[in-house]
């Protein structure tokens, strides 16, 4: 399968490139020495939505991993933190998949808001995101149903890449005591799969009759629930480099569709007909474990 590289959109950076400028004057003030760190995991993701019951016309998301091998994907990700002061943390990860290419991306920026009590604090992060989702073999919604055509004149196998940037906020709890940390959050992510475009050509074996089949798809913001688990063990606790473990959870969860326009043509590009189609929302989640090393300095 080809898995094609991350292709941020232009809106997104300048998002970050706002709130970095914003929050760096706060950041300053900080009297601690900056802390940094760099850390390794391997992630187990699976993404899940319900299925929809065909009526006529094509639920891309039915075809959401369709067939895959297991549902559970291997991701590599390799992040950084910053954390210029004892208040503000930034942190820029990014994840690879079997194709060995960076195909999934976050970056935020926390901030501690007040101490709970003399190990507990409660703070705000907020960040963009995005990572892919494949739709597999989704041209068999004709093969099985356009019977008595040659229903995909396209022999090659059909996958495509969704990409699904968003904006995220999340309240959280950080432990910190000795060595260990454990933070846990949950908050509000808004995200729209980006739009994509398909093409299916159709004949009668035989005969002259030709139809083309055209698939458009269109915005539609979704708001899902985030709920992240983060644990850190340093193996030291002496000044300068150290080393530690790290493990973490995350889960998405939202009601998710594709809305898109379908036109048809047949024989001509004159006979077309255009609909504009919104499949009904159903559950959609996304979960990721993972477990790593960190390093800080």
């Amino acid at each position: 399968m080809n898995r094609p590289g991350l292709n941020i959109p232009p809106s997104l950076l300048l998002i970050l490139l706002w709130f970095t400028i914003g929050t760096s004057h706060a950041s300053a003030q900080s009297v601690r020495q900056e802390q940094m760190e760099i850390y390794l995991h391997y992630a187990c993701r699976e993404t899940y939505r319900s299925m929809q019951l065909q009526e006529g016309d094509i639920d891309f998301l039915n075809y959401l991993d369709y067939k895959a091998d297991t549902g559970c994907t291997g991701v590599v990700h390799v992040g950084f933190n910053l954390s210029p002061s004892e208040k503000w943390t930034f942190t820029a990860d990014l994840g690879m998949m079997s194709d060995m290419r960076f195909s999934q991306m976050n970056i935020s920026a926390s901030r501690i808001v007040n101490n709970t009590g003399r190990y507990t604090s409660w703070g705000l992060s907020a960040g963009i995101s995005a990572y892919p989702v494949y739709l597999n073999e989704f041209n068999e919604y004709h093969l099985l149903r356009d019977t008595g055509l040659m229903a995909d004149l396209d022999a090659n196998y059909r996958q495509e890449t969704l990409y699904d940037p968003g904006l995220d906020l999340m309240p959280f709890l950080l432990y910190t005591k000795n060595r260990l940390s454990l933070k846990a959050g949950t908050g509000l992510r808004i995200s729209s799969f980006m739009p994509f475009n398909l093409l299916i050509r159709q004949k009668k074996d035989g005969g002259n009759f030709r139809r083309e089949i055209r698939y458009e798809t269109l915005y539609k913001p979704a708001l899902t629930s985030i709920s992240t688990l983060h644990a850190t063990l340093m193996l030291s606790d002496k000044p300068g480099l150290s080393v530690g473990l790290q493990a973490g959870a995350q889960l998405l969860f939202g009601m998710r569709s594709i809305p898109y326009e379908r036109t048809i043509l047949t024989w001509t590009a004159g006979n077309r007909v255009t609909d504009k189609i919104t499949p009904g929302s159903k559950p959609f989640t996304v979960t990721e474990v993972s477990a790593g090393i960190v390093i800080r300095f």
